[in-house]
């Protein structure tokens, strides 16, 4: 299963943030437009993520993705994508 999903965060950098991802049971992959920063992080099996999806819990999935991109985001731990890839994957939202 893949969601699709977006958030906005209160932060405002050239405009203000608002973050795509694409959740999936291994990872998930983030877009800021704002800032020109796009990644991924991966999720283990016993992940509340993973947990959640399995479930059918999608709306619990998003919000702990949003707040787990947020702590990836912010500490830097992430493998990060150049906006090339992130176009890739998000297409015109990268314009």
């Amino acid at each position: 299963m893949t969601i699709k999903h977006w958030f906005v965060t209160g932060r405002i950098y050239n405009f203000p943030q608002k973050i795509s991802l694409i959740i999936e049971r291994d990872k998930i992959t983030f877009y800021d437009p704002s800032r020109d920063i796009a990644g991924s992080f991966e999720l283990d099996e016993n992940d509340m993520i993973v947990k959640a999806i399995d479930g059918g819990f999608v709306n619990v999935a998003k919000i702990q993705a949003e707040k787990r991109t947020m702590n990836h985001y912010d500490n830097g731990t992430h493998k990060w994508f150049s906006i090339f890839e992130a176009a890739k994957l998000f297409g015109k939202e990268t314009s």
